[in-house]
């Protein structure tokens, strides 16, 4: 040993430490750059006194079966010690073994008559690569098992699941592709949503496992997840929707709820529920025939709104006043056609009209802001956060003679007093192409408000209604009659006489 050089010593220590952990299988029996000593290079390679024969081919004719390769699975690091069972009962004791991992061939010990150990070598990605061995001359070959290298540090990734919807109950078989997946047992496991699967996924290949779906007490799209080692989920996900096939689609609402006139086409938004993905989502608008919609998830779906001459066919703009917003009916079908949902307004408008507003009812509202007012007219288009309603105070009109000068004064101070009052807008609620309805604000006035709406949230209505306020919590206060006299009965016809009573909170 004294003749050796240290570098000799050196690769000494490292072969007794490699035969240490192909026959125990532990992974402290050394440390460093061991690894470069029990994988050999590629072919074509590599000293001839180092290079291992290139005979572990893994379609080598009269080759022998591995039975089972322990574990089937390895880090893309290449720690893993791995034991390859089959019969090699014959094999002389000095028999030279080796296990091929894809391209890449390893020495390896002969630890019984059905089992050799090799460390699997590094792998730059993650997948699986084909196993065989040679143990003196015999070959062997493994039939439909494979070698899968996963990364420990990465999370699996899930790309597609197929198919990708399902019922309400639990049972329908999930194959899930992605990347990263590994043969863990009950460590592999899928979440759909906040669910985790009823049993472990089923390991086809390194991109391929199937996992049953959970039952679900509602329609919804979840996001399928997998984890290898029962605890950390992929962060990718693709998406299972649940849905009951007894029931159609149910629409919610649009967005948006209109077009304008001339468009030749409007993306749309469908919200709703029970929706699911396939060739059969359709969308109707009017008359216009089905067109195919896209699904997003279970409670969502786009659809193109045609232009209005496909949509309603009979309307037409006369001359050059402008066309009135014209109402047309929206139904999706998950079925191809064969059912449809209830029909939702869809609204066709003309951007540059002004809505008109004719009249208000009630006429009269508590000034608290708990009361709603529906505003009548035409025009009105549901245009989300742009349909408005404005409340202001109403000029008052003096009354008419014979009331005289005094009554025209309260009238006048009743105008300065509302004037001094800011003008509010609100947001209205689309009932019709001919009635909106909107919250009256909360106010200390008790008089009269005019009341204008807007659908584009800037150009209000030229028209107002009047809408009376008053202080329910407070009775009415009368200041003045005017006249102040009347005979006690009118003669030869005369019509009876009419006060004006004037106060506040009338």
């Amino acid at each position: 040993a004294g003749a050796l050089s240290p570098c000799s010593r050196m690769m000494m220590r490292w072969a007794c430490a490699a035969l240490c952990l192909l026959t125990t299988g532990s992974s402290h029996a050394f440390e460093g750059d061991h690894q470069s000593l029990l994988f050999a290079r590629r072919r074509g390679g590599g000293s001839p006194g180092r290079r291992l024969q290139d005979a572990a081919e893994p379609h080598a004719p009269n080759a022998r079966l591995i039975q089972l390769i322990q574990p089937a699975y390895g880090s893309v690091q290449g720690t893993t010690a791995v034991t390859m069972r089959g019969d090699f009962s014959d094999a002389e004791p000095s028999a030279q073994a080796q296990c091929r991992f894809g391209e890449v061939t390893v020495v390896a010990v002969i630890v019984g008559s059905d089992a050799i150990r090799c460390i699997a070598p590094a792998s730059p990605t993650v997948g699986q690569v084909v196993v065989a061995a040679t143990v003196g001359q015999q070959r062997y070959r493994t039939h439909n098992s494979s070698f899968v290298y996963h990364d420990p540090y990465a999370l699996p990734e899930v790309s597609v699941v197929e198919p990708n919807k399902g019922g309400l109950d639990a049972g329908v078989a999930v194959t899930v592709r992605g990347v990263n997946f590994a043969p863990s047992g009950h460590m592999l496991v899928c979440e759909f949503g906040a669910i985790r699967a009823l049993a472990p996924g089923t390991f086809v290949d390194a991109n391929t496992i199937v996992c049953h779906a959970p039952s679900s007490t509602r329609a919804q799209s979840v996001a399928v997840r997998v984890a290898t080692d029962g605890a950390d989920f992929s962060q990718s996900n693709a998406l299972f929707t649940l849905f009951d096939p007894r029931l159609p689609a149910n629409v919610h609402s649009l967005s948006p709820q209109a077009a304008p006139l001339h468009a030749p086409s409007t993306r749309v938004t469908v919200l709703g529920s029970n929706m699911r993905p396939g060739e059969g989502l359709l969308c109707r608008f009017g008359e216009a025939g089905a067109s195919a919609g896209t699904f997003v998830t279970s409670s969502e779906s786009l659809c193109t709104a045609p232009p209005l001459s496909e949509a309603a066919p009979s309307f037409s703009l006369l001359g050059t006043q402008p066309a009135t917003a014209d109402s047309v009916l929206f139904s999706v079908s998950q079925d191809g056609g064969g059912t449809w949902s209830a029909p939702v307004p869809f609204v066709y408008f003309d951007p540059q009209a002004l809505p008109v507003v004719a009249s208000a009812s009630p006429r009269f509202a508590d000034n608290g802001g708990d009361a709603e007012v529906v505003i009548s007219g035409g025009q009105f288009v549901p245009t989300g956060p742009d349909l408005l309603c404005s409340f202001r105070p109403a000029r008052v009109q003096p009354p008419s003679q014979p009331f005289g000068r005094g009554a025209a004064a309260v009238a006048a101070a009743a105008t300065a007093a509302g004037e001094a009052e800011p003008t509010v807008r609100v947001a209205a609620r689309f009932l019709n192409t001919s009635a909106v309805s909107c919250a009256v604000p909360r106010s200390q006035l008790e008089a009269a408000l005019e009341v204008r709406v807007s659908v584009d949230g800037e150009r209000f209505s030229d028209g107002a209604a009047t809408l009376f306020v008053y202080d329910a919590e407070l009775p009415p206060s009368v200041k003045r009659v005017d006249p102040p006299f009347s005979d006690l009965a009118p003669s030869n016809g005369a019509p009876r006489a009419t006060v004006l009573v004037t106060g506040s909170n009338l």
